[in-house]
Order: C-alpha cells, then sequence, then structure tokens
C-alpha cells in the first residue's frame, strides 16, 4: 500500500514495514509511528532491503514515539541521503544499511 508516496507492507500481526518509494518522493521523510488500512492501525516496525536504493531523499525523521525496530542490510544503498535521526525504538541496525551513501553526515 501506498501513502505520502512511500509504499509499506502491511503483516498478519498489526505491524508494517517500508518496503519502497514512489518517484514523487520529497527530499525529506518522516516515517510515521503508524499507519492506517482499512479502518486498522499497524504499527511501522522496519524500513526493509532497499527501500530507499538510488532515493532521492535528503533526510529521514521519525516521530518521538516510533516503535521502528529495524533498518534493514542495504535499506539506504546509494541514496543521496544526508541525514538520519535514530529512534529509541531501534534495537537492529543491520550491517551495510547505508552502504554507499556518500553524503550521511
Amino acid at each position: 500500500m501506498e501513502i505520502d508516496n512511500l509504499i509499506y507492507s502491511i503483516n498478519e500481526d498489526k505491524t508494517s514495514s517500508v518496503v519502497g518509494f514512489k518517484e514523487e518522493i520529497k527530499e525529506q521523510v518522516i516515517i510515521p509511528r503508524s499507519i492506517n488500512y482499512e479502518s486498522e492501525e499497524y504499527i511501522v516496525k522496519s524500513i526493509k532491503k532497499e527501500s530507499f536504493s538510488n532515493s532521492p531523499i535528503k533526510s529521514i525523521q521519525f516521530p518521538k514515539n516510533s516503535e521502528c525496530q529495524t533498518i534493514e542490510d542495504s535499506a539506504l544503498i546509494e541514496s543521496k541521503i544526508q541525514s538520519i535521526s535514530i529512534p529509541a525504538s531501534l534495537i537492529d541496525l543491520q550491517d551495510g544499511w547505508c552502504d554507499f551513501t556518500n553524503n550521511l553526515i
């Protein structure tokens, strides 16, 4: 499913993951705490592998109440990202999550 130019997968346990982006994505992205689908709330728990591969985004932010726990390997590979806020809920930052992100400060 797509919300605000981000593509999500949804799971039976009422969780969701960022799995991609639409070409119209803005340079600054906020990963929400949750998304709504068919009147149900799904908590965003992860950013999957290659979700932002080669993307033009420059910044990723999370709300203070984020429940995102995982950023998978290659999630941001070769993106233009310059900054990312890491939420306190994050417990699994996989090796290679930001490979070839030469602009990341």
